[in-house]
This record gives C-alpha cells, sequence and structure tokens, in this order.
C-alpha cells in the first residue's frame, strides 16, 4: 500500500496537543502489512531521513512520532507511532 508521508524536525512535548506548522516534506511510502494504523512501519527511498522526528499521514488523519529509523539496501524503513493527542486535537479542545 503506498501513502503519502509528510515529515517534519518539530520539538514537541509528549503531552501537548501541538501541531507543526508549515508544510513540511511529502515522501511517497509503501507501509509495510499487516499495517497496525496506531503504529505503522513506513518504507521509502531517498536521501538521508536522520534528521526528522514526526510524521503526519494524510490517509490515515493521524500524526505520528517516528520511534526508529533504520536503513537497508538503499531503503529508509520509519516505526513510527500515534501522537494520540495532536491526532485528536480538535476533540479534545471541543470537550
Amino acid at each position: 500500500m503506498s501513502v503519502t508521508v509528510t515529515l517534519y524536525s518539530f520539538a514537541k512535548d509528549s503531552n501537548s496537543t501541538a501541531q507543526p506548522t508549515g508544510t513540511g516534506t511529502a515522501f511517497t511510502c509503501n507501509v509495510l502489512t499487516p499495517c497496525d494504523i496506531t503504529a505503522p512501519v513506513v518504507e521509502l527511498s531517498g536521501t538521508d531521513l536522520t534528521g526528522y522526528n514526526y510524521a503526519y499521514i494524510a490517509s490515515f488523519h493521524r500524526y505520528y512520532f517516528i520511534q526508529g529509523i533504520t536503513y537497508d539496501k538503499g531503503l529508509w524503513r520509519l516505526a513510527l507511532k500515534c501522537d494520540v493527542l495532536a491526532t485528536y486535537k480538535t476533540t479534545i479542545g471541543n470537550a
């Protein structure tokens, strides 16, 4: 499954509902299956991705912390974990 993932370098407290501003950098990635929507692993080719620590997948409507980045045979693999507070910021604000 192919999705667009927007990557950011974003400083944020884990207990904050803050969402990144700006456009970030969009990449087309393959989601490794089976996929856990709250902790997906995506794979892509590209330049050095080690400067990124945060992601957004519009198809899933979720923000993610990048938990790990590995590189093997020309592919970057990003292990993501849902940032629940940023993902549901509007719902939390309305509560």
